[in-house]
């Protein structure tokens, strides 16, 4: 993503939080491999392997007054200084209000080169197909024959 789409999403933030943006833009990508994805919705930058949150690495969302550096698996990372914010099942934030809470040692402890994920083989799954007779009770006799197809997991029993 160039600079100027960058602060199209930004174009409704103060200069300050403009700015904080602008420089943990800059940590995040320094940090990430260069075949990171940068994606905007709205006004979170969103950096990932692939499009979507699966695929996601970490989110700037910028507020009015700070930027929220969000991590999708922030629950399973060690936070002995209690930075990470959030009640949500996996995801947790590290709120940034000034340039000194993004230079401090202790929110950079978070920012470590992640690894890809290697694919691993497709599960197993087997394709059932099938043919249902449907009644209709308004016409009091049945209708045509339904075709169906669906996915399930393999199992061997």
């Amino acid at each position: 993503m160039s600079i100027p789409e960058f602060d199209a999403a930004l174009a409704a933030a103060s200069d300050e939080v403009h700015d904080l943006a602008l420089r943990a833009r800059a940590l995040v990508l320094d940090v990430l491999p260069a075949d990171v994805l940068e994606t905007i919705d709205g006004t979170d930058i969103g950096y990932g392997w692939t499009r979507g949150y699966k695929g996601t690495i970490c989110v700037s969302s910028v507020y009015a007054r700070w930027i929220n550096l969000g991590l999708p698996n922030g629950v399973d990372l060690p936070d002995p200084a209690g930075l990470l914010q959030g009640t949500g099942k996996k995801h947790r934030h590290v709120r940034i209000a000034s340039l000194a809470d993004l230079d401090s040692q202790q929110s950079a402890a978070f920012w470590k080169p992640p690894v890809r994920p290697t694919p691993g083989p497709p599960p197993r799954t087997e394709l059932i197909i099938g043919k249902t007779r449907v009644f209709s009770a308004e016409n009091r006799r049945f209708a045509d024959d339904q075709l169906w197809v669906a996915r399930r997991p393999f199992t061997d029993s």
